[in-house]
């Protein structure tokens, strides 16, 4: 059994209409005593089908990077659980989720670090 332990509070950084992918809430489950996830709805914003999107897990002082991957055409809302590391989260404490990268399926690339136009 999945339980919801503490919301995390999704967090865009820059203009969410620059951003390939939105995250529309982000909350941290536990499946056993040992296994934790973030359980993530987001959506495809951008016009093209994205393969992989990398998050930003943080949690005051721990932060993890988490990906998922799969084939998401443009519109698409998606409701995944993601595992973390046991560390990344814990201690009841709110945190945030954000968008790191992107990989279309044309093989082109989106960061935060570099977002060029998609």
């Amino acid at each position: 059994m999945i339980g919801v332990l503490l919301f995390l509070n999704s967090m865009i950084a820059g203009d969410i209409q620059d951003m390939p992918v939105q995250i529309d809430s982000c909350s941290m489950v536990v499946s056993t005593r040992f296994e934790r996830g973030v359980q993530l709805f987001f959506h495809n914003t951008s016009p093209q089908t994205i393969t992989h999107v990398t998050f930003r897990i943080e949690n005051g002082a721990h932060a993890t990077d988490v990906d998922d991957e799969g084939n998401f055409p443009p519109g698409t809302e998606i409701d995944h659980i993601l595992v973390t590391p046991t560390w990344s989260l814990q201690n009841g404490s709110t945190g945030t989720c954000s968008v790191n990268a992107v990989r279309f399926g044309d093989g082109t690339d989106w960061s935060i670090a570099d977002p060029l136009d998609w």
